[in-house]
């Protein structure tokens, strides 16, 4: 590639004027990598035009169009990070706040924080739900108390307590006559 042609590609890429280019490739010894990277010391190509500015008397970088990129998703990625942040300070509020209550017969068998019920289900639910589902069918009534509205919660409960009690009561009214039949 003669001196020409090396010259017109530098001015190509750097976007500069022909003499400009012609001056770093002379002082890059014909280079076109070292010629690129003299003017952007020099500040004369776009890259390095949207790399710095000057603000105040301070100087400060600016990221390349790919970085800004990372830059945006890093700043998305803490966002969401301050939204889980903050959800699960109201969770952990809430679980605190709240309590899940075990009655039979008016009597009071087990009262824990809501947190600790989520837990016990997450790490034990195969031996949880079928002693909560099973508790049902001997009386055991379930409700959440404390300081938020819990009614749809507690009526959700209502409803599986009731619709155990009228599966206990049609079992037994089937058990009885079958009995009578015999």
């Amino acid at each position: 590639m003669d001196e020409f042609e090396k010259v017109e590609k530098l001015r190509q890429r750097a976007d500069v004027s022909y003499e400009d280019a012609k001056a770093a490739l002379t002082a890059a010894n014909g280079d076109l990598l070292d010629a690129m990277i003299y003017l952007e010391k020099q500040g004369k190509t776009e890259a390095s035009k949207t790399t710095e500015y000057k603000s105040n008397g301070t100087e400060e970088k600016l990221l390349p169009a790919c970085c800004e990129a990372k830059k945006d998703h890093k700043e998305k990625a803490k966002a969401d990070g301050e939204k889980f942040k903050n959800f699960c300070k109201d969770a952990w509020k809430k679980g605190n706040d709240n309590e899940f209550v075990m009655r039979r017969k008016s009597e009071v068998l087990i009262k824990i924080p809501v947190w600790v019920l989520v837990l016990v289900l997450i790490f034990t639910f195969h031996v949880t739900l079928p002693l909560m589902l099973v508790s049902l069918f001997f009386g055991c009534k379930y409700a959440f108390e404390g300081k938020d509205d819990l009614s749809a919660a507690n009526d959700a409960m209502n409803k599986v307590s009731d619709a155990a009690e009228k599966i206990k009561e049609d079992y037994f009214t089937k058990s009885e006559s079958e009995k009578t039949e015999e």
